[in-house]
């Protein structure tokens, strides 16, 4: 006939189907909704309808298996001096963390529990520190920046006097 061409089937339905996806489940995953598949050509049940999740990328946070990881910018005085920041949270709440003084670029603050949840417990969230340098400074920032790195210089911090014994081992034929 004109409608199935012959192959039994009269086309197909567009409908919605309520599909429950569980929680934490990863890009890629399928979820197979019993019974709403394709139509049998002879007698019996209908096959299975497997839906392929695709997960959208958030504006803030990015994801390490159950953990969420969030990249928060601050200054190079919050780093050295300490200081407290905000972290979001996938709730969408803020909880304030506090700074300690002498933190690094890239470290992390664990907040157990508060990533996202898999089958056995909830992943966490790891807010990671990236110090931001301005690209433009006033005249007094400049100033201000200028009395430091002279301070800088005579104050070698363990992790450049290490870098520093290495470049000379390097150039001195220890890394040919």
């Amino acid at each position: 006939c004109k409608d199935c061409n012959a192959t039994g089937r009269a086309g197909f339905e567009e409908r919605s189907i309520p599909v429950r996806i569980p929680p934490g489940i990863e890009q890629g995953f399928s979820v197979r909704v019993e019974g709403e598949g394709e139509e049998p050509l002879t007698m019996g049940m209908c096959g299975d309808l497997n839906v392929v999740v695709l997960i959208v990328e958030h504006p803030i946070f990015r994801r390490e298996g159950q953990n969420l990881i969030v990249d928060i910018p601050i200054s190079y005085t919050q780093c050295a001096l300490g200081g407290k920041i905000d972290i979001p949270t996938l709730s969408g709440e803020l909880l304030t963390v506090e700074i300690p003084p002498g933190s690094q670029s890239n470290t992390r603050f664990r907040l157990k529990g508060r990533g996202l949840p898999g089958a056995v417990a909830c992943g966490d969230l790891l807010a990671a520190v990236k110090i931001e340098t301005p690209k433009v400074l006033s005249e007094e920032y400049r100033r201000v920046l200028e009395q430091l790195a002279a301070a800088e210089a005579k104050t070698v911090t363990p992790m450049r006097e290490l870098w520093q014994k290495k470049l000379n081992n390097y150039q001195g034929g220890g890394g040919k």
